[in-house]
């Protein structure tokens, strides 16, 4: 009898085509859940593992004026909070000037490189609370060399370089107000975003807040942190120590968090262009 039952079990069991768990026959179907789309782990300032930035993974695309909206063709249901997830897989690499043994430009006791760094602090601080990772080429009184610097940027797959100083015009201290340097190597395939593109809105951006004087955009092949950059790359001119008043407002904290919130503003604008066309 037991015989009996235990072969109409078997028979049962091999009409139903029956798996045991844990084996592949049920491994697709339990992977159908499992998101292989994660962000990506920092392991360092040169060792960062990304993978591509994908807006539809989170529901979320830009529109024509380059602001972040619902993906219409997603199933993801995109909440408010939710709106800027896909920051938190962005790089973005900040280089606050000079630093160590090389002071910059400098007014008496006031140094190029105390005065970037600390602007430099506070940028990196806001790009963090919206979610981007940030990567500094210095945090403290450090000299870096130029290339180590880009070298971070470029072996992060970084998506901008922002490269932070103030100017100095020794032979006219009427000179003033703020420009943007930058260099296309050509050597990123960005469609929507290079460095020409980074460097107007960062520059636009810095203008509109502060009401400084517009000197514009301007190529430089030879800087070593642009030339070599295989990523966007710009640097900011905020105002010239020689000339008195610019150097009054940058000796201003009030006026330091003014520069840090513009140029956040410029980067996440300058984020969302890049991923527009991605």
């Amino acid at each position: 009898m037991v015989i009996c039952v235990f072969a109409l079990l078997v028979l049962v069991l091999l009409s139903l085509n029956y798996t045991m768990p844990g084996t592949k026959g049920d491994e697709t179907a339990s992977n159908e859940y499992i998101s292989t789309d994660r962000k990506p782990e920092t392991m360092g300032p040169s060792t960062i593992n990304r993978g591509q930035l994908n807006q539809r993974n989170y529901g979320i695309k830009a529109d024509d004026d380059n602001n972040i909206k619902e993906d219409e063709d997603s199933d993801v249901e995109v909440t408010e909070a939710d709106a800027d997830l896909w920051l938190k897989e962005t790089v973005v690499v900040i280089d606050p000037g000079h630093g160590g043994s090389d002071y910059g430009t400098y007014y008496g006791s006031i140094y190029e490189k105390d005065i970037v760094l600390d602007i430099s602090l506070m940028l990196g601080e806001l790009l963090e609370k919206s979610g981007i990772n940030v990567i500094y080429t210095r945090k403290e009184d450090d000299y870096v060399k130029l290339k180590d610097r880009i070298s971070m940027a470029n072996e992060a797959n970084a998506d901008l370089f922002i490269s932070v100083h103030v100017n100095s015009f020794e032979n006219d201290s009427s000179v003033n107000g703020t420009e943007t340097l930058y260099f296309n190597t050509g050597e990123y395939g960005d469609g929507g975003l290079d460095s020409e593109k980074l460097a107007m809105i960062l520059q636009e951006k810095l203008v509109e807040s502060l009401s400084t004087q517009d000197r514009g955009i301007i190529e430089r092949p030879k800087l070593a942190v642009l030339r070599l950059a295989e990523v966007p790359a710009a640097l900011a001119e905020l105002g010239y120590l020689s000339n008195a008043s610019d150097r009054e407002k940058l000796m201003s904290q009030e006026y330091r968090q003014k520069v840090s919130e513009s140029m956040h503003d410029a980067i996440i604008k300058a984020l969302r262009i890049k991923y527009k066309n991605d």
